[in-house]
């Protein structure tokens, strides 16, 4: 309704000899500019979608301590104390 509305408002503006052609002109200014941030917003909206696609980075897991690094690690000890004496 606020359409229909508001295309009857401009369209009798428009049947006025000066006012008419100054509000066609801002018209034609005011939508170029509306398409023209419509196609910037779809513009960031689109490379914020194909940034937040991407897989996340590889993981490296590294595996649980074993018995042969403790006897590694008991092995290192003995030397070091060993050298002491």
């Amino acid at each position: 309704m606020a359409v229909v509305i508001g295309g009857v408002i401009v369209l009798a503006l428009y049947c006025v000899p000066f006012v008419g052609l100054i509000v066609q002109k801002s018209f034609d200014l005011l939508g170029l500019g509306v398409v023209i941030y419509t196609l910037i917003l779809a513009n960031k909206r689109e490379k914020a979608h194909v940034a937040r696609a991407r897989p996340p980075p590889p993981t490296v897991a590294l595996a649980p301590p074993t018995i042969a690094d403790e006897v590694h690690r008991d092995s290192a000890r003995v030397i070091l104390f060993s050298s002491d004496i």
